[in-house]
């Protein structure tokens, strides 16, 4: 297995070598292959069709290296598949997202996000997610972010997932390996925060999109509704780091509108046991926006959702006035 990963490492490789040499020249691999017979497709600007299989033929590169770290939406590859093989059409192919378990950070996910300009313009969408031991301190995740983003400005222009993920492995090993030599005591843990959200969006309606919803929040472990269609509404829940990084993710994608405006973070002893909404992300149907209400309002989250549609909160009830005592009710004086 690792003789096959170095193989296809060095075939990739010299493959990004090819291709950022002939971009530099101003020139494109497509039409000199086209040359030697492969059809040209048809439909849609050769750029993104370019960029869709050389998105597609990475992913593939990268699973059989990584096999069991490297994972991608079912329906978004099929879609980019779709509208690759169709030879595209006026609207612009789905973005690519990857799903990289980095080896030895505890669970920590690099989230790659490859939009329809890469690699022949446009740049990744990078993003850690969660981690323990090298990568539980904060700074060391900002670090390796900052490499990672670092690393793909300088190679924008050349397929550069695969040596960003091998980037990734190399520098969470080489941190274990620092904290093992020197026995770094470990960042203090912090106080645990339940974070909720509610997101107001224009619409809610793709079936990529929406699949990928509910798989980025169950890796992330948040929770709540989120009603589809026009407007689109969610209401979510979770650790406010765990939140924090669901909406920095989900903002990433291409939306009409998408808007947080509703933002509560509380400090508890146990984030499971404070948690008041589903565990996981529940779809609703277009017409539900009355059953969301009330799911909302039962979850005594009502202000999350009412804010979320800039609808004012409701008026509190007024207390009953409490009723003047007759005058046969006071006491009598006693007499002494």
């Amino acid at each position: 297995r690792l003789r096959l990963r170095l193989r296809l490492r060095l075939r990739l490789r010299l493959r990004l070598r090819l291709r950022l040499r002939l971009r530099r020249r101003g020139l494109r691999l497509r039409p000199i292959m086209a040359a030697f017979g492969e059809p040209e497709p048809e439909g849609a600007p050769e750029e993104l069709l370019e960029n869709a299989t050389l998105q597609l033929e990475e992913l593939e590169t990268m699973q059989a290296i990584y096999p069991d770290e490297i994972r991608a939406s079912d329906a978004g590859v099929a879609a980019l598949q779709r509208w690759r093989d169709a030879g595209g059409d006026a609207s612009r192919p789905p973005p690519l997202r990857v799903e990289v378990t980095i080896e030895g950070g505890g669970g920590a996910v690099l989230y790659i996000e490859a939009p329809p300009g890469y690699p022949a313009s446009d740049g990744l969408g990078l993003s850690l997610g969660g981690g323990e031991g090298p990568l539980r301190p904060k700074r060391r995740r900002r670090e390796l972010l900052q490499d990672l983003r670092l690393l793909s400005a300088d190679a924008r222009g050349a397929e550069h997932m695969l040596p960003l993920v091998s980037h990734c492995m190399d520098w969470v090993a080489e941190a274990a390996e620092r904290d093992t030599a020197t026995d770094e005591p470990p960042e203090p843990k912090a106080a645990p925060r339940l974070g909720r959200r509610g997101v107001w969006f224009h619409h809610i309606i793709s079936g990529v999109k929406r699949a990928d919803l509910r798989s980025l929040a169950a890796d992330l472990g948040v929770g709540g509704w989120f009603k589809i269609g026009w407007p689109g509404v969610m209401v979510c829940e979770g650790a406010e780091d765990d939140v924090e990084e669901f909406i920095r993710m989900v903002h990433r994608w291409r939306w009409q509108a998408m808007v947080v405006r509703a933002t509560e973070t509380l400090e508890v002893d146990d984030v499971d046991a404070a948690r008041g909404l589903p565990r996981e992300l529940i779809e609703l149907g277009q017409g539900a926006m009355s059953e969301l209400s009330g799911l909302c309002e039962t979850a005594s989250v009502d202000h999350l959702f009412r804010s979320a549609l800039n609808l004012e909160p409701k008026p509190k009830p007024k207390p009953k006035p409490n009723p003047k005592p007759n005058a046969s009710d006071e006491a009598a004086p006693v007499s002494s």
